[in-house]
């Protein structure tokens, strides 16, 4: 599987049988999306920096809630929330499971709530986690930590924070790597092979700006 990231909470993932998903596309917040294809978008959301699939081609189905079989791959949708207060601040947010290429992928989208009292057990055994860190809007960078402490997750990929291209009021991604021992972080450009993750490493940053 192939990984691009690009800005905020936007990836794109190529499986082994070449369909590529997109999570989160983002609207006017800074960062250049460019001209863009897939095959599925995956919303958490409709606020405008999450669900921007006007800029994506070629889509053959736009997901947001409900659990789905799309060609060699399932996904689940969670409902959970963008604030600590049951949605009255921010609404509603769907965090999504997807089983391919045998692996369970789980994407957060802007998963707010209160770590202490959601019921995350299903993040066990996640082979790759993508997780808000900045704050404000999302879980902050300790709420984070506290998530990929409390489960077995093997590959945790970071984002929602501030760079210098970026327009919203988030934390730096400093305040979220900075609780973890050097020898657990992997940086990498885009293209990202998960294969290629060097044993003991864990948290993988990218270079948005490479692609």
């Amino acid at each position: 599987m192939i990984i691009n990231y690009h800005g905020h909470a936007c990836f794109t993932l190529k499986t082994s049988s070449n369909i590529t998903l997109i999570f989160d596309p983002f609207g006017d917040i800074g960062y250049n999306l460019g001209q863009i294809s897939a095959d599925y978008a995956i919303i958490s959301h409709s606020h405008y920096d999450h669900n921007n699939v006007s800029a994506v081609s070629n889509l053959k189905g736009i997901i947001l809630n409900g659990d789905f079989a799309l060609d060699d791959l399932t996904v689940k949708s969670v409902k959970t929330y963008h604030d600590t207060k049951q949605g009255a601040l921010r609404g509603e947010n769907f965090i999504h499971i997807v089983n391919v290429d045998g692996l369970k992928i789980v994407h957060l989208g802007d998963f707010g709530e209160d770590v202490a009292l959601a019921n995350l057990s299903f993040l066990d055994n996640t082979d790759i986690l993508f997780i808000p860190v900045g704050g404000t809007y999302t879980i902050d960078a300790l709420s984070a930590k506290k998530i990929v402490d409390l489960f077995n997750i093997k590959m945790v990929i970071p984002m929602h924070f501030k760079t210098p291209s970026s327009t919203v009021d988030v934390d730096d991604l400093d305040k979220f790597t900075d609780l973890f021992s050097d020898g657990l972080i992997f940086n990498t450009d885009n293209g990202f092979n998960i294969n290629d993750l060097p044993k003991g490493k864990k948290i993988v940053i990218f270079d948005y700006k490479n692609f």
